[in-house]
């Protein structure tokens, strides 16, 4: 079993002295003191205080410690002071075996726990202060989460949400969105050979617009709109060109036969009774019409498979982009940001801001940036390709590929987007834009003297990869950079590293390093 860490969001020391003087000392000492000396000790304590509770997860809003000391309190001192006060206030707020009523601190199952962080994500887009940046939500999770008390119910309310069903759709597999889905509607899991054909690309490139259709009808109910989506959907996987080769012709009849089992999986996962029928017309189309039993056979006849063998099949298509665009429009709208409170927001790959003289030149070379009339480059980044740009920057930082969208917090802010907009996470970036990613980096080294004989994974590893905290108030917005030992070699920047403008944010970033 993977021991638990323990999570600090934020340590507030406050330092009254009788002088600036001494007051500018402590200054200077007391961040290393608590980094060195007190820190690795709270830990121990609080590892101490959770093996009164196995298995569980255990948070506490906030602790307070008031110590008073004289003038000649040195930090050697200091330190059994505060981990004797803070042993005290830790078995003052544990909750007891009798305590039933106790608010803090919280004391939860570990299906609770992710439950709670599941919802939070699913809403934010960002994972809460209090669970681990590193782990992501599987299948099995999901299926303790259900046996919370409780979470079913709460999931139902919020996937009335548009925002929310989107950024499911966007962030997992089909199985978990099929998990998730079965969850709110009491539906059964899929056990039918069906579901296998799910699993095809071609069916695969169609997850937006079929799920947003299955998460629109299991609150409205509307069977025809439903209809004619599916119709729709299922119409577009099996178009062609107009290819009458033999081989071309063997692949879609061999199709042909698979479309009967996506119909059977949307019977079963929907529960309706949908038919395939040919039409009269002498060519073959698909047409989808409810019917009262949902096991009704929707397998294709041999009647209907020697008519294709006899004419080539052509399909009346519907425009599928029209139904994802319904969906997708949400984004357009979506213009707000999340709320970050004065505390700020942490963020990983918070580095990246070190390349900002280089980003804008990246767009430029990789066409992601609009143009106006005459041609002319408006520096905004195209809205097509926004999700790759902002996937883009997460490879440049760490070389990794479809990340979850918690972990692509500063990558969103450095694209202009809001950062409760969802993001299609299935992004497969090409060769060319991971080579304009390579070409950057090394161009970066080359004017970097201090860097110039290292590697490209040195520069990513040690100053990319980097937390953060991001600030944001009505005039201004900050990032802060956690600081490393390697931070002695950017005094050797060519370039500004206070401020950074991209020319699609209305807003200079101020950079603390």
């Amino acid at each position: 079993m993977v021991t638990e860490k323990n999570i600090i969001k934020k340590l507030n020391i406050e330092v009254q002295t009788p002088s600036v003087t001494v007051g500018t000392q402590f200054n200077d000492e007391i961040g290393d003191f608590f980094k060195n000396e007190i820190i690795p000790e709270m830990d121990i304590q609080l590892d101490e205080m959770a093996k009164q509770f196995p298995n569980k997860i255990v948070r506490f809003d906030h602790i307070e410690l008031d110590i008073h000391i004289d003038k000649s309190t040195s930090f050697k001192k200091l330190k059994p002071l505060i981990l004797t006060a803070l042993k005290k206030q830790i078995a003052k707020d544990t909750p007891k075996e009798n305590r039933t009523n106790t608010v803090l601190p919280h004391v939860l199952t570990t299906a609770k726990n992710k439950g709670d962080a599941f919802l939070f994500f699913i809403e934010a887009g960002t994972y809460p202060w209090w669970y681990d940046s590193k782990k992501i939500f599987t299948k099995t999770d999901f299926q303790n989460m259900l046996e919370v008390s409780s979470f079913s119910e709460k999931l139902k309310q919020k996937l009335k949400d548009k925002h929310i069903q989107k950024r499911i759709i966007f962030q997992f597999d089909f199985e978990m969105i099929e998990a998730i889905y079965t969850a709110i509607t009491d539906t059964k899991e899929i056990q039918h050979a069906s579901y296998k054909v799910t699993q095809t690309s071609r069916f695969q490139s169609f997850k937006v617009p079929f799920w947003s259709s299955v998460f629109d009808y299991s609150y409205t109910k509307k069977e025809a709109g439903l209809l004619q989506k599916i119709d729709a959907i299922i119409s577009s996987i099996a178009i062609k060109k107009n290819n009458k080769t033999t081989k071309n012709y063997q692949i879609e009849l061999s199709f042909l036969k698979e479309v009967s089992k996506i119909v059977t999986y949307i019977n079963e996962l929907l529960n309706l009774g949908i038919l395939l029928k040919k039409t009269k017309q002498e060519n073959i189309r698909l047409t989808l019409d409810k019917n009262t039993s949902p096991s009704a056979s929707t397998t294709l006849n041999n009647e209907t498979l020697k008519s294709i063998e006899s004419k080539m099949v052509t399909y009346s298509r519907l425009d599928t982009n029209k139904v994802e665009d319904e969906f997708i429009s949400i984004t357009k709208n979506d213009r707000f940001s999340t709320k970050i409170s004065d505390e700020g927001i942490l963020v990983q790959n918070a580095g990246l801001v070190i390349l900002h003289p280089y980003i804008p030149l990246l767009f430029e070379r990789l066409d992601f940036l609009s143009e106006d009339s005459e041609g002319k480059l408006k520096k905004t980044i195209k809205p097509n390709k926004v999700a790759t740009a902002v996937h883009l920057l997460h490879y440049l930082a760490c070389r990794k590929e479809q990340p979850y969208e918690h972990e692509l917090t500063v990558e969103k802010y450095l694209c202009g987007l809001p950062l409760e907009q969802s993001l299609e996470r299935m992004i497969s970036l090409s060769e060319e834009q991971k080579e304009q990613c390579n070409s950057l980096l090394k161009a970066v080294l080359d004017h970097w003297k201090a860097l110039e004989s290292s590697n490209i994974e040195l520069l990513q590893n040690e100053f990319l990869v980097r937390e953060g905290k991001l600030f944001f108030t009505k005039d201004t917005e900050k990032i802060y950079v956690q600081r490393k030992v390697y931070d002695l070699l950017l005094d050797k920047i060519p370039w500004n590293l206070a401020l950074a403008k991209f020319p699609w944010k209305q807003k200079m970033i101020h950079i603390e390093w």
